[in-house]
Protein backbone atom coordinates (compact mmCIF):
# COMPACT_ATOMS: atom_id res chain seq x y z
CA UNK A 1 0.00 0.00 0.00
CA UNK A 2 2.84 2.30 0.97
CA UNK A 3 4.65 1.52 -2.27
CA UNK A 4 1.58 2.43 -4.25
CA UNK A 5 1.29 5.79 -2.45
CA UNK A 6 5.02 6.57 -3.09
CA UNK A 7 4.63 5.65 -6.72
CA UNK A 8 1.58 7.89 -7.02
CA UNK A 9 3.44 10.84 -5.46
CA UNK A 10 6.36 10.38 -7.87
CA UNK A 11 3.99 10.36 -10.84
CA UNK A 12 2.33 13.55 -9.60
CA UNK A 13 5.71 15.28 -9.13
CA UNK A 14 6.86 14.31 -12.65
CA UNK A 15 3.57 15.46 -14.08
CA UNK A 16 3.88 18.78 -12.25
CA UNK A 17 7.36 19.34 -13.61
CA UNK A 18 6.24 18.58 -17.15
CA UNK A 19 3.23 20.89 -16.84
CA UNK A 20 5.49 23.70 -15.53
CA UNK A 21 8.02 23.17 -18.33
CA UNK A 22 5.36 23.29 -21.04
CA UNK A 23 3.80 26.36 -19.45
CA UNK A 24 7.12 28.23 -19.42
CA UNK A 25 8.00 27.13 -22.95
CA UNK A 26 4.78 28.14 -24.64
CA UNK A 27 3.95 31.19 -22.55
CA UNK A 28 7.25 33.03 -23.36
CA UNK A 29 7.00 35.85 -25.90
CA UNK A 30 8.50 35.09 -29.32
CA UNK A 31 12.26 35.69 -29.67
CA UNK A 32 13.17 39.05 -31.14
CA UNK A 33 16.21 39.52 -33.38
CA UNK A 34 18.20 42.37 -31.96
CA UNK A 35 18.96 45.08 -34.55
CA UNK A 36 22.65 45.60 -35.25
CA UNK A 37 24.08 48.49 -33.29
CA UNK A 38 24.64 51.68 -35.21
CA UNK A 39 28.00 53.43 -35.24
CA UNK A 40 29.11 56.86 -36.40
CA UNK A 41 31.88 58.07 -38.66
CA UNK A 42 32.60 61.67 -37.72
CA UNK A 43 34.48 63.61 -40.38
CA UNK A 44 36.26 66.74 -39.22
CA UNK A 45 38.40 69.45 -40.76
CA UNK A 46 42.19 69.25 -40.66
CA UNK A 47 42.68 70.71 -37.18
CA UNK A 48 39.59 69.13 -35.67
CA UNK A 49 37.83 72.44 -35.03
CA UNK A 50 34.71 71.73 -37.09
CA UNK A 51 32.58 68.71 -37.95
CA UNK A 52 32.19 68.45 -41.71
CA UNK A 53 29.84 65.50 -41.81
CA UNK A 54 28.55 62.60 -39.73
CA UNK A 55 27.77 59.23 -41.31
CA UNK A 56 25.67 56.70 -39.38
CA UNK A 57 25.84 53.05 -40.38
CA UNK A 58 25.21 49.60 -38.90
CA UNK A 59 28.27 48.14 -37.20
CA UNK A 60 30.30 45.98 -39.56
CA UNK A 61 29.05 47.70 -42.71
CA UNK A 62 31.12 49.62 -45.26
CA UNK A 63 31.32 53.36 -45.80
CA UNK A 64 32.82 55.14 -48.81
CA UNK A 65 34.72 58.15 -47.53
CA UNK A 66 34.21 61.45 -49.36
CA UNK A 67 36.77 62.86 -51.78
CA UNK A 68 36.68 66.47 -50.65
CA UNK A 69 37.51 69.46 -52.80
CA UNK A 70 40.83 71.23 -52.89
CA UNK A 71 40.82 74.83 -51.73
CA UNK A 72 42.92 77.84 -52.59
CA UNK A 73 45.76 77.02 -50.21
CA UNK A 74 45.63 73.23 -49.84
CA UNK A 75 45.13 69.98 -51.72
CA UNK A 76 42.95 67.29 -50.17
CA UNK A 77 44.97 64.09 -49.54
CA UNK A 78 42.45 61.89 -47.74
CA UNK A 79 41.54 61.06 -44.13
CA UNK A 80 43.51 60.27 -41.00
CA UNK A 81 42.86 59.21 -37.42
CA UNK A 82 45.37 61.92 -36.44
CA UNK A 83 44.53 65.61 -36.76
CA UNK A 84 46.58 68.31 -38.54
CA UNK A 85 48.43 65.98 -40.96
CA UNK A 86 49.64 67.37 -44.30
CA UNK A 87 50.35 64.10 -46.15
CA UNK A 88 50.42 60.29 -45.79
CA UNK A 89 46.71 59.76 -44.96
CA UNK A 90 45.35 56.69 -43.21
CA UNK A 91 42.61 56.39 -45.84
CA UNK A 92 42.61 57.66 -49.42
CA UNK A 93 39.87 59.77 -51.03
CA UNK A 94 36.77 57.72 -51.93
CA UNK A 95 38.19 54.66 -50.16
CA UNK A 96 35.67 52.13 -48.85
CA UNK A 97 36.26 51.14 -45.20
CA UNK A 98 34.56 48.68 -42.85
CA UNK A 99 33.28 50.39 -39.69
CA UNK A 100 32.95 48.33 -36.50
CA UNK A 101 32.82 51.13 -33.93
CA UNK A 102 32.58 54.90 -33.69
CA UNK A 103 35.48 56.58 -35.44
CA UNK A 104 36.62 60.17 -35.93
CA UNK A 105 38.61 61.06 -39.03
CA UNK A 106 40.35 64.30 -39.95
CA UNK A 107 41.04 65.81 -43.37
CA UNK A 108 44.64 65.52 -44.53
CA UNK A 109 45.54 68.65 -46.48
CA UNK A 110 48.84 69.36 -48.24
CA UNK A 111 49.87 73.00 -48.29
CA UNK A 112 50.44 74.21 -51.85
CA UNK A 113 53.28 76.39 -50.53
CA UNK A 114 55.14 73.17 -49.59
CA UNK A 115 55.31 72.12 -53.24
CA UNK A 116 58.97 73.01 -53.79
CA UNK A 117 60.85 72.76 -57.07
CA UNK A 118 63.64 70.15 -57.00
CA UNK A 119 67.03 71.56 -57.91
CA UNK A 120 68.46 70.41 -61.23
CA UNK A 121 71.47 68.98 -59.42
CA UNK A 122 69.19 66.73 -57.37
CA UNK A 123 67.85 64.86 -60.41
CA UNK A 124 70.02 61.77 -60.98
CA UNK A 125 71.12 60.55 -64.39
CA UNK A 126 70.08 57.16 -65.72
CA UNK A 127 72.86 54.73 -64.88
CA UNK A 128 74.94 54.26 -68.00
CA UNK A 129 75.53 50.64 -67.05
CA UNK A 130 71.77 50.09 -67.16
CA UNK A 131 70.35 52.05 -70.11
CA UNK A 132 71.78 54.34 -72.75
CA UNK A 133 68.45 56.13 -73.05
CA UNK A 134 65.05 56.14 -71.32
CA UNK A 135 61.91 57.58 -72.95
CA UNK A 136 58.91 58.76 -70.96
CA UNK A 137 55.87 58.14 -73.18
CA UNK A 138 52.40 59.49 -72.43
CA UNK A 139 49.82 62.25 -72.60
CA UNK A 140 49.62 65.79 -71.25
CA UNK A 141 51.08 64.83 -67.90
CA UNK A 142 54.28 63.80 -69.65
CA UNK A 143 54.09 66.94 -71.79
CA UNK A 144 53.85 69.01 -68.62
CA UNK A 145 56.97 67.33 -67.23
CA UNK A 146 58.89 68.17 -70.39
CA UNK A 147 57.68 71.78 -70.20
CA UNK A 148 58.95 71.95 -66.62
CA UNK A 149 62.33 70.53 -67.65
CA UNK A 150 62.67 73.04 -70.50
CA UNK A 151 61.60 75.95 -68.33
CA UNK A 152 63.64 75.36 -65.19
CA UNK A 153 66.63 73.23 -66.16
CA UNK A 154 69.60 73.69 -68.49
CA UNK A 155 69.48 73.02 -72.22
CA UNK A 156 71.70 69.97 -71.77
CA UNK A 157 69.62 68.41 -68.99
CA UNK A 158 67.87 65.72 -71.06
CA UNK A 159 71.14 64.63 -72.68
CA UNK A 160 73.13 64.49 -69.46
CA UNK A 161 70.34 62.53 -67.73
CA UNK A 162 69.90 60.23 -70.76
CA UNK A 163 66.14 60.81 -70.97
CA UNK A 164 63.65 61.79 -73.64
CA UNK A 165 59.92 62.59 -73.81
CA UNK A 166 57.42 61.32 -76.37
CA UNK A 167 53.95 62.70 -75.72
CA UNK A 168 50.61 63.74 -77.19
CA UNK A 169 48.22 65.62 -74.87
CA UNK A 170 44.60 64.46 -74.57
CA UNK A 171 45.22 61.02 -76.05
CA UNK A 172 45.15 57.45 -74.75
CA UNK A 173 45.73 53.89 -75.86
CA UNK A 174 43.80 54.18 -79.14
CA UNK A 175 46.15 56.89 -80.36
CA UNK A 176 49.19 54.92 -79.31
CA UNK A 177 48.02 51.66 -80.88
CA UNK A 178 47.11 53.53 -84.10
CA UNK A 179 50.74 53.32 -85.15
CA UNK A 180 49.89 52.09 -88.65
CA UNK A 181 48.25 55.42 -89.51
CA UNK A 182 51.61 57.15 -89.39
CA UNK A 183 50.70 59.75 -86.80
CA UNK A 184 50.23 57.78 -83.58
CA UNK A 185 52.46 58.18 -80.55
CA UNK A 186 54.08 54.84 -81.29
CA UNK A 187 55.40 56.18 -84.59
CA UNK A 188 57.02 59.07 -82.73
CA UNK A 189 58.52 56.64 -80.23
CA UNK A 190 59.76 54.29 -82.92
CA UNK A 191 61.71 57.11 -84.55
CA UNK A 192 63.32 57.99 -81.21
CA UNK A 193 64.23 54.36 -80.49
CA UNK A 194 65.75 53.92 -83.94
CA UNK A 195 67.93 57.01 -83.52
CA UNK A 196 69.14 55.76 -80.14
CA UNK A 197 70.86 52.78 -81.75
CA UNK A 198 69.65 49.24 -82.14
CA UNK A 199 72.36 47.61 -80.01
CA UNK A 200 72.28 49.91 -76.99
CA UNK A 201 69.96 48.92 -74.12
CA UNK A 202 67.03 51.29 -73.74
CA UNK A 203 63.83 51.60 -71.74
CA UNK A 204 60.37 53.06 -72.16
CA UNK A 205 58.34 54.37 -69.22
CA UNK A 206 54.70 54.04 -70.30
CA UNK A 207 52.51 56.76 -68.71
CA UNK A 208 49.16 56.45 -70.48
CA UNK A 209 45.84 55.59 -68.82
CA UNK A 210 44.31 58.70 -67.29
CA UNK A 211 42.43 59.75 -70.44
CA UNK A 212 40.94 56.29 -70.95
CA UNK A 213 39.45 56.48 -67.44
CA UNK A 214 37.55 59.67 -68.31
CA UNK A 215 33.76 59.73 -68.56
CA UNK A 216 30.57 59.17 -66.59
CA UNK A 217 30.07 55.60 -67.78
CA UNK A 218 33.62 54.42 -68.41
CA UNK A 219 34.00 50.64 -68.53
CA UNK A 220 36.97 50.21 -66.21
CA UNK A 221 37.07 46.43 -66.59
CA UNK A 222 37.24 46.58 -70.38
CA UNK A 223 39.78 49.41 -70.23
CA UNK A 224 42.23 47.68 -67.94
CA UNK A 225 41.94 44.40 -69.86
CA UNK A 226 42.65 46.19 -73.16
CA UNK A 227 45.74 47.82 -71.67
CA UNK A 228 47.17 44.57 -70.33
CA UNK A 229 46.54 42.75 -73.63
CA UNK A 230 48.38 45.49 -75.48
CA UNK A 231 51.21 45.85 -72.97
CA UNK A 232 52.08 42.15 -73.08
CA UNK A 233 52.50 42.36 -76.84
CA UNK A 234 54.24 45.74 -76.68
CA UNK A 235 56.80 44.45 -74.20
CA UNK A 236 57.82 41.69 -76.61
CA UNK A 237 58.00 44.08 -79.59
CA UNK A 238 60.23 46.53 -77.74
CA UNK A 239 62.67 43.82 -76.70
CA UNK A 240 62.74 42.12 -80.07
CA UNK A 241 62.99 45.20 -82.29
CA UNK A 242 64.83 47.76 -80.16
CA UNK A 243 66.59 46.00 -77.27
CA UNK A 244 64.26 48.01 -75.05
CA UNK A 245 62.66 47.22 -71.70
CA UNK A 246 59.15 48.32 -70.74
CA UNK A 247 58.33 50.06 -67.45
CA UNK A 248 54.83 51.10 -66.42
CA UNK A 249 54.20 54.19 -64.32
CA UNK A 250 51.02 54.09 -62.24
CA UNK A 251 48.15 56.35 -63.21
CA UNK A 252 48.55 59.12 -60.65
CA UNK A 253 45.93 60.79 -58.40
CA UNK A 254 43.13 63.11 -59.41
CA UNK A 255 40.63 65.19 -57.44
CA UNK A 256 37.38 63.68 -58.65
CA UNK A 257 35.37 66.77 -57.72
CA UNK A 258 36.87 68.55 -60.73
CA UNK A 259 37.13 65.82 -63.34
CA UNK A 260 35.11 62.95 -64.81
CA UNK A 261 37.64 60.47 -63.43
CA UNK A 262 37.19 58.53 -60.20
CA UNK A 263 39.80 57.70 -57.58
CA UNK A 264 38.42 54.18 -57.13
CA UNK A 265 38.67 53.55 -60.89
CA UNK A 266 42.31 54.66 -60.90
CA UNK A 267 43.17 52.34 -58.02
CA UNK A 268 41.39 49.41 -59.68
CA UNK A 269 43.22 50.09 -62.96
CA UNK A 270 46.60 50.37 -61.27
CA UNK A 271 46.12 47.19 -59.27
CA UNK A 272 45.10 45.17 -62.32
CA UNK A 273 48.02 46.39 -64.44
CA UNK A 274 50.49 45.87 -61.61
CA UNK A 275 49.33 42.29 -61.02
CA UNK A 276 49.49 41.48 -64.75
CA UNK A 277 53.27 41.41 -64.90
CA UNK A 278 53.12 42.89 -68.42
CA UNK A 279 56.32 44.89 -67.90
CA UNK A 280 59.98 44.79 -66.95
CA UNK A 281 59.27 47.02 -63.94
CA UNK A 282 56.38 48.87 -62.30
CA UNK A 283 56.88 52.41 -60.92
CA UNK A 284 54.29 53.15 -58.24
CA UNK A 285 54.26 56.93 -58.01
CA UNK A 286 50.55 56.90 -57.05
CA UNK A 287 51.24 55.70 -53.50
CA UNK A 288 54.42 57.75 -53.25
CA UNK A 289 52.58 60.98 -54.08
CA UNK A 290 50.10 60.44 -51.26
CA UNK A 291 52.97 59.76 -48.88
CA UNK A 292 54.84 62.92 -49.90
CA UNK A 293 52.08 65.31 -50.97
CA UNK A 294 51.40 66.93 -54.34
CA UNK A 295 49.91 70.00 -55.96
CA UNK A 296 47.64 70.61 -58.96
CA UNK A 297 48.11 73.40 -61.48
CA UNK A 298 47.46 73.14 -65.23
CA UNK A 299 50.45 74.26 -67.26
CA UNK A 300 48.38 76.31 -69.71
CA UNK A 301 45.61 77.82 -67.58
CA UNK A 302 47.57 78.07 -64.32
CA UNK A 303 44.52 76.73 -62.46
CA UNK A 304 43.72 73.64 -60.44
CA UNK A 305 41.80 71.30 -62.76
CA UNK A 306 42.14 68.31 -60.44
CA UNK A 307 44.19 66.38 -63.02
CA UNK A 308 47.41 68.13 -64.03
CA UNK A 309 50.14 68.49 -61.46
CA UNK A 310 52.10 71.65 -60.91
CA UNK A 311 55.45 71.91 -62.65
CA UNK A 312 57.18 71.36 -59.31
CA UNK A 313 55.22 68.16 -58.61
CA UNK A 314 55.84 66.99 -62.18
CA UNK A 315 59.59 67.30 -61.67
CA UNK A 316 59.38 65.56 -58.32
CA UNK A 317 57.62 62.64 -60.04
CA UNK A 318 60.36 62.58 -62.69
CA UNK A 319 63.02 62.48 -59.98
CA UNK A 320 61.25 59.61 -58.23
CA UNK A 321 60.84 57.67 -61.47
CA UNK A 322 64.53 57.91 -62.35
CA UNK A 323 65.50 56.74 -58.88
CA UNK A 324 63.17 53.74 -59.26
CA UNK A 325 64.66 52.92 -62.66
CA UNK A 326 68.20 53.02 -61.30
CA UNK A 327 67.25 50.85 -58.35
CA UNK A 328 65.34 48.23 -60.37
Amino acid sequence: MKNMRDKSRRIRRVAGVLILAFTLLFSRPPCRVEAAAKVKVTLMNNRGTAVLRTIEVKAGKYVTLPANRNDEGTVFMGWSTTKALRKNPTYLPAQKIKVKKNITLYEVRFRRSSDTMPAESSIPAIKASKYARVFFVGDSRVAQTEIAVNRYYSASFKDTRHIGFVCRPDYGLADFVGRSSGNGTYVMLRDELSQAGAEEPKAVVFCFGINDLWGKNVDVTATKMAYVTFLKRFKKELKRDYNCDLYIMSVNPVNQNKTLRKEADIRAFNQYVKESGAYTGYIDTYSWLYQRGFNYCHYLTNTDDGVHFSLATSLRVLKRAIRCLNAS
